[in-house]
C-alpha cells in the first residue's frame, strides 16, 4: 500500500489486493517495531452545492486518504513513532505527502511523561484520532466542530508535551496533555482557500499555539468528560486583489482561543458523543484603506451523536451539529439571507463490518446554512460560479482499510 500520489479511486484490483495483504500484515505487528498503514476510499453526490472543494453536485470519487505510520517500544518508558499521511479530496491535499505525526515519548512515571516532535493536538474528543476513522461510526466527523478543511490547520503541533494520569481513587481518575509549540503553514487546505475568496492572494503564514486537555474518567462505568483550551496566534502577509489597485497588507491574530467541553457515555451496545466549541479571535490588520484596522469572528459549535452496534456486522447511528458565524469588530463582509452565517447538519449512518481490518460506511446529510465566505466550513465562492443554495442534500459512501 502507497500513500504517494493518490488520485482518486484505486480501483478493483487495488482494493482487492489490500484487502488480501492487511490481515497477513496485522498478523506480523507482534514485537516491539510494528509497522500500520489505513487506507480510505469515498464517494460523495449532493443535489446543489459543491462540498469540502469535492464536486458532489456532479458526484464524485476524490475522497482518497492514507497513511503509513512506524512505531518502535524501546523499552517500557520510551517509545519513538512517525507517521506519514496523504490526501486527495477534492482540492485539499491534492495528493501531497506530509509529515502527520513524529515523535520522542518518555514516560517517567503514570502521572509524568514527556513528548517531543511533531504531535498530535489534544482538543475534544476527536482532534487528535481524526486519522483514526476505523475508531468512530461516521464517514463524515461532524463538521460544525471537526471541518475537513481545517485538518492540517488544527491537527499537530511541533513542540512539546507533558502528559500523565493521576488516581482519584473511587472518583475515577484525571488524564493531562499540557503542551507548545508552532502550528504548520499548509498552503492546500481551506483555511487558505477561505482567505482567498475574501478577497486576498499570495498569502503567507505562520504561527504558535499553547494549550492543555483534561480528561476524567468518571467512577460512572462508561463516562469520560473533559475540558480542552488551545491559544494560538498567527502572522500573515498578504495582497487585496480587489482594490484598484494591490495593496499589500500584514495581519496579525494577535488572540485565537478554542474552548471545548466533551463527554462519552458507553453503555453495552450505545455509545453518546457530545461536545461544545467556542472559538473567538481579534485580528489587527496593517494596511492602507480599504483595509481595515481590525477584524474579530466568534463561531460557536456543538454536536450530539448517538450510536448503537446492531451485531457485530451492523452499526447505524445519528448525530445533529451546528455551526454559527459571527463578525465582530469593524465587519469585513456582511452576508444576509437564508443559509448565511450557519451551517446546521442532521446526518444518518450505517457502518457495516464485513472483516476487523475493513469497514463501509454509508451516510446522508441534510444540511442548512453555508456559513460565510470568511470561514471555512465546506462551501467556497470558487465553487459556485452561480452562488450557494441556502440547503444542501449529500450522500456520503466511503470504506476503509486498516492494518
Amino acid at each position: 500500500m502507497s500513500t504517494i500520489r493518490i488520485a482518486g479511486a484505486p480501483g478493483v484490483a487495488t482494493l482487492m489486493l489490500l484487502l488480501a495483504v492487511v490481515p497477513a500484515r496485522a498478523q506480523m505487528n507482534e514485537g516491539p517495531v510494528q509497522f500500520h498503514g489505513f487506507f480510505t476510499q469515498g464517494y460523495a453526490i449532493s443535489d446543489h452545492n459543491n462540498y469540502l472543494t469535492m464536486n458532489t453536485s456532479q458526484g464524485t470519487a476524490q475522497m482518497t486518504d492514507g497513511g503509513l505510520n512506524l512505531t518502535w517500544q524501546v523499552n517500557d518508558k520510551l517509545r519513538v513513532g512517525a507517521q506519514v499521511y496523504d490526501r486527495y479530496i477534492g482540492d485539499l491535499g491534492k495528493g501531497r505527502v506530509s509529515l502527520d505525526w513524529a515523535l520522542v515519548d518518555y514516560r517517567f512515571r503514570d502521572w509524568l511523561g514527556f513528548r517531543a516532535g511533531r504531535v498530535k493536538t489534544p482538543l475534544g474528543l476527536f482532534n487528535d484520532s481524526q486519522d483514526q476513522e476505523f475508531s468512530y461510526t461516521w464517514a463524515l466527523l461532524p463538521q460544525a466542530v471537526y471541518p475537513l478543511d481545517l485538518r492540517e490547520t488544527y491537527n499537530a503541533h511541533t513542540g512539546g508535551d507533558l502528559y500523565g494520569a493521576i488516581p482519584l481513587g473511587r472518583k475515577g481518575y484525571v488524564s493531562y496533555q499540557m503542551y507548545a509549540g508552532t502550528v504548520p503553514s499548509d498552503y492546500r487546505t481551506g483555511f487558505l482557500y477561505g482567505i482567498e475568496d475574501a478577497g486576498f492572494r499570495n498569502v503567507t503564514y505562520s504561527g504558535r499555539t499553547t494549550g492543555y486537555d483534561l480528561r476524567w474518567t468518571t467512577p460512572v462505568s462508561g463516562l469520560m468528560a473533559g475540558v480542552s483550551q488551545s491559544f494560538s496566534e498567527r502572522e500573515y502577509e498578504g495582497e487585496l486583489a480587489a482594490a484598484p489597485i494591490i495593496i499589500k497588507g500584514k495581519a496579525k491574530t494577535y488572540f485565537s482561543r478554542q474552548t471545548a467541553l466533551y463527554a462519552e457515555f458507553v453503555h453495552g451496545p450505545w455509545r453518546l458523543d457530545a461536545e461544545y466549541r467556542a472559538w473567538k479571535s481579534l485580528t489587527r490588520i496593517l494596511g492602507p484603506p480599504p483595509l481595515p484596522g481590525r477584524s474579530g469572528q466568534n463561531t460557536p459549535g456543538w454536536f450530539a451523536a448517538l450510536s448503537y452496534r446492531v451485531s457485530k456486522l451492523v452499526e447505524i447511528g445519528a448525530y445533529r451539529s451546528q455551526y454559527k458565524f459571527q463578525e465582530l469588530l469593524d465587519p469585513v463582509v456582511t452576508q444576509t439571507g437564508p443559509g448565511a452565517n450557519h451551517v446546521d447538519d442532521t446526518t444518518v449512518t450505517i457502518r457495516l463490518d464485513p472483516t476487523p481490518y475493513w469497514n463501509i460506511k454509508v451516510e446522508g446529510h441534510f444540511i442548512d446554512g453555508f456559513g460565510s465566505v470568511l470561514s471555512a466550513r465546506g462551501f467556497y465562492p470558487r465553487y459556485h460560479p452561480q452562488g450557494i443554495q441556502p440547503n444542501t442534500n449529500m450522500l456520503v459512501v466511503r470504506t476503509g482499510i486498516v492494518f
